[in-house]
């Protein structure tokens, strides 16, 4: 995920709230496998994951 991703991300979800969106990065979520969403960072998979994540959680999709 480029660094310019990450920005569109914490404005997008979190309001451009820089404490939330780092605690957010290392708190552990069970729809990401209990993993955090700086561990899933490192690979495409992963940040397709985290991207779906956010996605379902935006709109309230969680099927």
């Amino acid at each position: 995920m480029k660094p310019d991703d990450l920005e569109d991300i914490k404005r997008i979800y979190f309001g451009n709230d820089d404490l939330i969106f780092e605690q957010w990065l290392d708190h552990p979520v069970k729809a990401l496998e209990h993993k955090t969403p700086r561990e899933l960072l490192t690979t495409v998979d992963g940040c397709t994951k985290i991207k779906l994540y956010l996605s379902q959680v935006k709109y309230g999709d969680y099927s």
